[in-house]
């Protein structure tokens, strides 16, 4: 058992305005916490961008049991989805998923390929990027489908991805390079029905769960059956409706599944993936399949192929991710500790409330130590004290408690008056370093931050968070400490994450 709690799910940055296929990377966050977290775990977010020295610094501050990688792109690139286990495997960390040379080999479709190829796998034929950029290659009269070299999730593919006039594929390319930018290529279009088949376990003992076939429903006749973009994203648009998605449970489905098994674990052992992949398939018309692509660590979403194949087969989401870190080589967590009663901090803790100007780098140290900000906050944070120390506590309204052992700040809040009120207070931050959690650090902050406030005429204090399933320890916190939930502004941070408001009268 590890003694150890603490996960880091590390996922790629997200901005508000993030096309679909990244925003659904929020909610495989969300999903999973709560899944570690009913688990034993405790599981903290860190967003990871391309500045991998923060997220090195915050996983060394957080020193975790494990990762639970969820990092699918970088800066929206997909090319850049092998620097979080490279990262992770420097650090000497371990981590959830496939290993940092399986995503990389499967991630590049024509390495993939080529691999495939070789090892006798059915993957369909292919024109190289060169060529295809010249208007040449490709057997005469066959369609072909131009696709991202690096790209998954069937960016910039749509409904004119596919021709087989080399000239009209070079159009194709060079307008798909000009749109997303990288490399592009062109793999022989197969008309049939498709298939994605999950696999979990440990490398060389995996299994399939139910998988997923794609029906082309009202195609006309000649028109390219895609399972694209808008197909898999955009809700409402034709090609969403038109390929509706269903589990692999019909009787014609069988021989499918079969044949797509067998190349499944085949593509599984020579790939050597581990944890979760996903295989996906096109049959032709003669019953053969095609592999068109190898998903490794494929989206946990609950709405994706691979937890509701897990459920179908008797798997539910918190087994799923059981199996998910069973497989990365980590045991299960400690039981948690019989709580007990505790000594109170103040007995072997100093308090300050005056700044210093080494406070900027001591609270960029404790808000990063919890491995769960952003850059962006981090430098928020700072700024704040920056700004106090410029122009004084009464001119910005930023108030500070620091709480000290042995010399060095362990913890701290931020509050003050709110403008064009009487006497409402914000609490702006409250940060406990990583290494003091879970010894009523929070508490006893919080305490002396509402005993301040009230010595200062504040009447109520008033504390604001995201309502995402990530911030649930949070909103917890709050009302264990005598907060009221006031105010729910949905939408407010971005879609689909709120704004929760909390008030206590000090």
């Amino acid at each position: 058992m590890s003694r150890n709690r603490t996960v880091a799910i590390v996922y790629g940055a997200v901005l508000p305005d993030a096309p679909p296929d990244e925003q659904n990377n929020m909610e495989e966050v969300e999903v999973v916490a709560d899944a570690l977290r009913n688990l034993g775990w405790e599981p903290v977010a860190l967003a990871m961008t391309l500045d991998a020295a923060t997220t090195k610094r915050r996983l060394e501050a957080l020193a975790p049991a494990f990762v639970f990688n969820l990092v699918e792109s970088l800066d929206g690139k997909g090319v850049y989805i092998h620097v979080g286990p490279t990262l992770f495997d420097a650090l000497g960390l371990r981590f959830t998923g496939c290993s940092t040379e399986a995503i990389l080999l499967t991630q590049n479709k024509l390495i993939a390929k080529r691999v495939m190829a070789e090892a006798g796998l059915p993957t369909p034929p292919w024109i190289e990027p060169a060529d295809l950029l010249a208007g040449k290659g490709g057997e005469p009269g066959r369609s072909y489908l131009v696709k991202s070299v690096w790209e998954h999730a069937s960016i910039g593919i749509d409904g004119g991805s596919v021709s087989a006039d080399p000239r009209e594929l070079k159009r194709i390319a060079k307008d798909r390079t000009r749109r997303y930018g990288g490399e592009w290529f062109a793999e022989a279009y197969v008309e049939g029905g498709e298939i994605h088949l999950p696999v979990i376990g440990p490398h060389g003992a995996p299994e399939t769960v139910t998988g997923t076939v794609i029906d082309f429903v009202g195609f006309a006749p000649g028109q390219a059956k895609l399972f694209d973009y808008d197909a898999k994203w955009n809700e409402g648009t034709p090609s969403f409706d038109m390929t509706p998605d269903r589990l692999a449970t019909k009787p014609e489905d069988k021989a499918m599944v079969v044949i797509a098994t067998k190349a499944a674990l085949d593509c599984w052992r020579l790939f050597r993936l581990s944890g979760y992949a996903r295989i996906d398939f096109r049959f032709d018309a003669q019953g053969r399949p095609w592999i068109i692509d190898i998903n490794a660590n494929p989206c946990l979403s609950h709405v994706d192929s691979l937890p509701t194949g897990a459920a179908a087969s008797g798997i539910d989401f918190d087994a799923l991710i059981a199996r998910i870190v069973a497989a990365a080589g980590i045991g299960s967590p400690a039981p948690r500790p019989i709580e007990t009663t505790r000594p109170k901090q103040e007995t072997s803790l100093d308090w300050r409330s005056e700044l210093r100007p080494d406070d900027v780098e001591t609270v960029r140290r404790l808000v990063r130590s919890t491995g769960f900000f952003t850059a962006a906050e981090e430098d928020v944070a700072a700024e704040l004290v920056e700004d106090a120390l410029e122009r004084g506590a009464e001119r910005t309204g930023y108030y500070f408690l620091f709480a000290e052992k042995g010399g060095q700040a362990v913890g701290y809040s931020c509050y003050g008056p709110i403008m064009g009120t009487d006497s409402s207070w914000d609490l702006y931050w409250i940060v406990v370093d990583q290494a003091m959690r879970g010894a009523g650090l929070g508490k006893e902050i919080n305490l002396r931050t509402e005993k301040a406030t009230r010595s200062a005429g504040g009447r109520r204090l008033y504390a604001e968070t995201s309502g995402r399933a990530l911030y649930e320890p949070t909103r917890a916190f709050y009302l264990a400490n005598g907060y009221r939930q006031v105010a729910r502004i949905e939408d407010f941070y971005a879609e689909g994450d709120a704004k929760v408001i909390f008030e206590k009268a000090v």
